[in-house]
């Protein structure tokens, strides 16, 4: 009666893993090497049930077969070794998990011993593995289906972190069933305990320290990212002005022939249009600092909102500093968003906003305030989530061992920014 159930079991095994890999036929690419690898590996599985099924060697023979067949199903069905992976140590460590929940919940009332001599107590039990098994199969195979586009990579850095938890809870739940089936002694599961305590520990180091490095390399990607944008609107900012005076010089040999014409009959009328051109050429840019990547910020963040918002902008900054315009501008930019966005969520003759930039002790110092809804108290850190955040500006500014504050006063939200920065220049990063 054993072997039977152990071939019923090596069936259902393969059904479960049909179950979890299955996709249509019209979307794969079918495979006949896999397949008779497949049927040769069932007859050797068979055969060891026959001559093995009680002793140690079948237990993990069979473990390791039942893997291999899990692989096999997976490349019929067109899934690379290194996508399927990952899914297949899941659905077993789970499995075996499952099963030695159940077994031991089984011990409470009725031992393993007794439960072999019961026909009906047997078909209670592989009823009730099979549907936990079939149940985390289907949840397997959802997530799988709707994570497939992302493909799992097992490369050489993350392959420890994305398999040693599945592996430990394969030897894990493998060395329960084990000794709860009397074929190992309570020795072995202390061993395996111990070590495998062991190596989560040093595991739990090596996923702190990589998710410490995923979250560095975010930074650095988003302020990259924010430099390039600061670099691309300052380009098209210069073309917009090139294209400007090439459009001036072109139409300034006319300009400067009315300009004599009038001069000679009516000096007063060539005044006003002499005045009229300057207007031209002096445009609508506004002077706020000697510092350039200030000045230019402030024009493309203020400049349309002046009617909107009522504003106060004190810069007393030098020409220039050691620190990349790119760096300052995506500090300032960001602060400088938020600031306008909670005034633009008030009513027209609410909204004020306060600019105070100096430089003083070799320190920049940016302070920001602004009126803001005071319902929005309990919603602001859900909104410092979205964008970059005021988070990953603190993150930025630390880098560079400043100091940010963030506090209201006097019905305003303020921000404060403290940089060491000297007087000079420093080379502009590259991309």
């Amino acid at each position: 009666m054993l072997v039977g159930l152990r071939i019923i079991s090596i069936l259902y095994d393969l059904f479960l893993a049909s179950m979890l890999f299955y996709r249509p036929l019209s979307k794969i690419n079918m495979k006949k090497k896999p397949l008779v690898a497949l049927f040769f590996i069932l007859i050797f599985h068979g055969e060891l049930v026959f001559l093995f099924s009680e002793s140690r060697i079948f237990l993990v023979s069979n473990l390791l077969l039942n893997i291999l067949e899990y692989y096999l199903i997976g490349l019929n069905f067109d899934y690379p070794i290194r996508q399927s992976s990952f899914w297949i140590l899941l659905q077993t460590s789970l499995s075996l998990l499952a099963g030695a929940v159940l077994n031991q919940g089984i011990q409470l009332i009725l031992p393993l011993g007794e439960l072999s001599k019961n026909l009906e107590a047997i078909s209670l039990y592989l009823g009730i593995s099979f549907f936990l098994s079939t149940g985390i199969t289907l949840i397997l195979r959802k997530l799988l289906l709707s994570h497939q586009r992302l493909r799992i990579a097992t490369s050489k850095g993350n392959w420890f972190y994305q398999f040693i938890v599945p592996l430990l809870s394969i030897f894990f739940a493998f060395t329960i069933s084990a000794i709860q089936g009397g074929v190992f002694g309570a020795d072995y599961l202390s061993i395996i305990s111990l070590s495998s305590l062991i190596v989560l520990t040093l595991s739990s180091l090596y996923f702190n320290l990589y998710l410490a490095r995923q979250q560095q390399q975010y930074y650095q990607n988003q302020l990259e990212k924010e430099q390039l944008q600061f670099q691309v609107q300052e380009i098209q900012q210069s073309q917009e002005e090139y294209q400007r005076l090439q459009s001036l010089r072109h139409d300034l040999k006319n300009k400067h022939l009315t300009l004599l014409s009038l001069l000679e009959k009516n000096p007063e009328e060539a005044k006003d249009y002499l005045y009229s051109l300057t207007d031209s050429i002096v445009g609508e840019q506004t002077f706020y600092s000697k510092n350039q990547t200030i000045n230019f910020l402030l024009n493309q963040k203020l400049h349309h909102l002046k009617d909107e918002i009522e504003m106060e902008i004190d810069c007393f900054v030098p020409q220039e500093l050691s620190i990349q315009p790119d760096i300052l501008a995506v500090i300032l930019g960001n602060c400088l968003d938020n600031s306008i966005t909670a005034c633009l969520r008030l009513p027209n003759k609410e909204r004020n906003l306060s600019l105070n930039i100096r430089y003083f002790q070799q320190n920049l110092f940016i302070n920001i305030r602004n009126n803001f809804d005071e319902k929005e108290k309990s919603t602001r850190k859900s909104r410092q989530k979205d964008g970059w955040g005021l988070r990953n500006i603190d993150a930025l500014v630390q880098e560079y061992q400043g100091n940010i504050k963030h506090f209201i006063k006097d019905g305003q939200y303020q921000i404060e920014i403290l940089l060491p920065i000297k007087i000079g220049t420093i080379p502009t990063k590259e991309f």
